[in-house]
């Protein structure tokens, strides 16, 4: 294969940070918190839609769209981090996340080029392990004559 491969790690000040390895096993979860990412900004955009068209929110709708705005990015960050980079000793057990990392420290840039980093990484080692199963999938189950001449 040609293509460039993205880099499993991250630099972030003078650290660097690695990205979680993708395996079979927990390729269903990465999916499922990059889905929840997708959720909720679409959920932002329906609500800012809405309110641009005139139409007035209930009330419900009015308190989540306040807060949305304020707090998006940070949402959007904490998830991309909880899934995304793999978690030294202090910050899995001790819940102590690196200065780096935390909302107040990083700016929209920073985390935004993280994420699409993850996502380019996460696209190639997803699709390693689909062309590695239809490989497996397909190969010869019969010891047949496959190089007899007839």
């Amino acid at each position: 294969m040609n293509q460039s491969q993205p880099s499993n790690t991250v630099k972030v000040g003078t650290r660097v940070f690695a990205f979680v390895r993708v395996t079979p096993a927990n390729e269903p979860h990465i999916k499922k918190k990059m889905m929840e990412i997708v959720q909720v900004n679409a959920l932002f955009s329906a609500l800012i839609k809405k309110a641009a068209s005139g139409e007035t929110l209930t009330r419900k709708e009015g308190v989540l769209f306040k807060y949305l705005v304020g707090n998006l990015p940070k949402i959007n960050w904490k998830k991309t981090r909880a899934m995304a980079i793999k978690k030294p000793f202090v910050w899995k057990w001790l819940r102590i996340v690196p200065k780096e990392f935390r909302c107040k420290n990083i700016d929209k840039k920073t985390a935004g080029g993280i994420q699409a980093n993850f996502f380019s990484y996460y696209q190639v080692e997803a699709n390693a392990y689909d062309e590695q199963f239809k490989i497996l999938s397909s190969s010869p189950t019969e010891s047949g004559n496959s190089d007899s001449k007839t």
